[in-house]
């Protein structure tokens, strides 16, 4: 199953101009260390990736719209029609039991009934619901993933895209679009019982617990990255070079422990999440493995950590498993790690 917010936001949307005439879509992923457009398209039954992109964005360095003219000026991609996901603070999202209805019924008593589930006047935040299925507590009942997200800032967000002269097609969030990708792709993980996804984005990570490819739980933790390197690097004895990303890998096998202690606020939220959900599903068997993605999973050191310190199976995955690169294959080798949410949103071109 593949989890579709298609009407996600379409208030924030309806105020913003739209522009005809392309078919394309653009995944383009500002939650992790690099602003990545992704662009794909379809040929002997195989995705492959028609354009793509990457641009450094950096707090305080440039604003968001600049960051998006460099990318389409780098990209030359074929449509100014973009597919986006908010993270971090900006989204809440809760699962709840409803009896069952149709998604249009849903929507009209929700109007009356959201502030119960969220902790926001109903005025302040753009909802979105989707039906995921039969409640297995109540057959009258259906499951409901209900997502908010805060409409002052969404409008900030859609302001600046539109400035790069963008139109905004779809808003996801990024813990749905990286499941989108991974159930595309990694079809072993819709079989495996209870799993964790994670992505680890610049300033948030995302983390959803899966059953049989389900969701059952997200959250977005508000640590990414940055946190993590900002406090290796205050750690590391003065000199220590950090130019590039050997210096970073280098410095951690230099001193693995420095990097545990630098990484463990990141995990112990991993591990709050994770107890919260076994206390709210006590009749779901326990996550066994994590699936991991985004920024750091290139340091050697990360895999094992997290498995040590938080007693998973863990495992990196190829959001790239089954798509032709083609000529853009060297130059997305180095981010595919951090691709699953770009992926993700480009995908939502052919829903």
């Amino acid at each position: 199953m593949k989890t579709d917010i298609k009407t996600l936001y379409r208030e924030a949307l309806s105020l913003l101009p739209s522009r005809t005439g392309e078919q394309s879509l653009v995944g383009l992923d500002f939650n992790h260390s690099q602003i990545f457009g992704l662009e794909l398209g379809m040929k002997k039954n195989r995705y492959v990736v028609n354009r793509f992109a990457s641009e450094p964005c950096r707090k305080g360095a440039q604003k968001l719209d600049e960051a998006l003219l460099r990318l389409f000026e780098k990209g030359k991609f074929s449509s100014n029609n973009v597919s986006i996901a908010l993270s971090g603070s900006v989204v809440l999202v809760r699962f709840i039991e409803y009896p069952r209805m149709t998604l249009d019924e849903l929507r009209n008593s929700m109007k009356f009934q959201i502030e119960q589930y969220i902790p926001f006047q109903a005025d302040d935040v753009i909802t979105d619901f989707h039906i995921l299925g039969e409640s297995e507590q109540n057959k009258k009942d259906m499951r409901v993933i209900l997502v908010a997200a805060k409409k002052t800032e969404v409008m900030s967000l859609l302001e600046s895209i539109q400035k790069a002269y963008l139109s905004v097609q779809t808003v996801d969030i990024h813990a749905l679009a990286c499941l989108n990708s991974f159930l595309s792709f990694q079809t072993d993980g819709q079989n495996q019982g209870t799993v964790i996804l994670l992505d680890i984005g610049h300033l948030t990570s995302a983390m959803l617990v899966l059953k049989n490819g389900e969701p059952l739980f997200v959250r977005e933790i508000a640590l990414g990255n940055q946190e993590v390197l900002e406090l290796f690097r205050k750690k590391m004895p003065a000199g220590t070079d950090f130019s590039d990303f050997s210096g970073w890998e280098n410095a951690v096998k230099k001193d693995p422990a420095v990097f545990a202690e630098s990484v463990e606020p990141l995990f112990s939220q991993i591990r709050l999440s994770v107890n919260y959900f076994l206390s709210r599903h006590s009749q779901v068997d326990p996550p066994k493995s994590i699936y991991l993605s985004g920024d750091l999973c290139e340091i050697p050191e990360m895999v094992a950590l997290l498995e040590k310190i938080l007693g998973f199976q863990t495992q990196t995955w190829d959001c790239m498993h089954g798509v032709d690169a083609g000529t853009f294959a060297y130059q997305m080798e180095h981010y595919r790690p951090a691709l699953p949410v770009a992926m993700g949103l480009a995908l939502r071109s052919d829903r």
